[in-house]
């Protein structure tokens, strides 16, 4: 594997807006809820190609991927890889919307501690990308093409613990959505 030290590389423009709003009240019992849209619009996004994406996506990259000639009798239809060249590339657009929830309790004089409780939630609505300036959008939540791998639709973690003078205790959660896998 080698890095590709791309003199082309060109600033990303990024534009987001967001609302949201929060809710809270209490002095004993604290409730805490908010709610938040964020949309998400790139220009010459940077991606940083690692050997996998780089492999899973080699027709779009054909030049980032070294194989070794075929030999006679070999069973195979391509060579085998002998190098990766990795490195940043710019992804012609993204646009994105999500949604983050997020909810706290608290319970100040709980048997003598603290008890607390908390949900958050990530939720995207859209991701769509678009490789090169020709080429068509694609979906990254419906029928991803590899190059935004991670990217899950739904995405919590939850929680609660109860603190005293001496000792205390607890219990964290999450949950990861399916993930399609191009």
């Amino acid at each position: 594997t080698y890095e590709d030290l791309n003199p082309d590389i060109v600033p990303e423009g990024a534009v987001t807006q967001s609302a949201g709003f929060l809710y809270q009240r209490g002095d004993t019992h604290r409730f805490r809820m908010s709610l938040d849209f964020v949309d998400t619009r790139k220009e010459n996004e940077l991606l940083f190609l690692i050997p996998q994406t780089i492999l899973n996506l080699e027709t779009l990259w054909p030049e980032r991927v070294s194989r070794a000639s075929l030999t006679s009798g070999d069973t195979n239809t391509i060579g085998h890889v002998t190098s990766v060249l990795t490195g940043l590339t710019n992804i012609s657009s993204r646009d994105s919307q999500n949604w983050n929830g997020s909810m706290d309790y608290s319970w100040i004089d709980c048997f003598g501690g603290r008890f607390d409780a908390y949900a958050r939630l990530v939720y995207f609505q859209k991701y769509e990308r678009k490789i090169f300036p020709g080429s068509s959008t694609v979906n990254q939540l419906e029928s991803p093409d590899g190059t935004a791998s991670g990217l899950i639709k739904y995405r919590s973690n939850f929680g609660a613990s109860w603190t005293g003078s001496r000792f205390g205790f607890g219990l964290d959660g999450h949950y990861y959505h399916s993930r399609l896998l191009p």
